[in-house]
């Protein structure tokens, strides 16, 4: 429901404050890639509301999917091209191992993006410097 408030652009501060405060925050290890790209889009979506939670959270999320070591096997291509759209909003511009991440597990789907898809990740990847690319 997160998601579908900020694609609508209702994103009330309060409303965003008690999802995250208390539905996402403490359970960050048991969000899903799919789960976690969902909410980093809406965060990112809301990131004038939320402010310098918006990126605390998204940080949390990626320091939990890069620790795990899965990011790339796990995330699908709609997943690893909504995580790189929200940390381009987001300006995680300074994330090396997150943006070698999204490369790599971008080239593992590389056949599997639909034009859309493939078109958001290249844009997205392409705002987010890695010098491992």
């Amino acid at each position: 429901s997160l998601n579908a408030f900020a694609v609508v652009r209702h994103c009330d501060r309060q409303l965003l404050e008690a999802v995250l405060e208390s539905a996402v925050v403490p359970r960050i290890a048991d969000f899903t890639v799919t789960q976690t790209a969902l909410v980093a889009d809406a965060v990112s979506r809301c990131a004038d509301v939320a402010g310098p939670r918006a990126g605390e959270v998204f940080r949390a999320f990626s320091q939990h999917w890069l620790a795990q070591g899965q990011l790339e096997e796990l995330a699908s291509p709609e997943d690893l091209a909504r995580l790189a759209q929200a940390a381009a909003r987001l300006g995680s511009t300074g994330d090396e191992a997150l943006n070698l991440a999204l490369a790599a597990g971008g080239l593992r789907q590389l056949g599997r993006f639909n034009p859309a898809q493939l078109a958001l990740f290249c844009s997205s990847l392409a705002r987010l410097p890695s010098s491992g690319r």
